[in-house]
């Protein structure tokens, strides 16, 4: 969970936002004893 966050944050940031709004967290078993974890968001620019 802490990696795709940060993931998202230094994409985010390479993208040029500044903060991210409506930030989801979405997990699924990938087989028996291993699953992911997908952050996604909208990228903004707050002034």
């Amino acid at each position: 969970r802490e990696q795709a966050i940060q993931r998202m944050v230094e994409d985010a940031e390479k993208k040029g936002a500044n903060a991210i709004v409506s930030m989801r967290l979405a997990t699924s078993m990938v087989m028996q004893n291993a699953s992911e974890v997908l952050a996604y968001g909208t990228g903004v620019v707050l002034e």
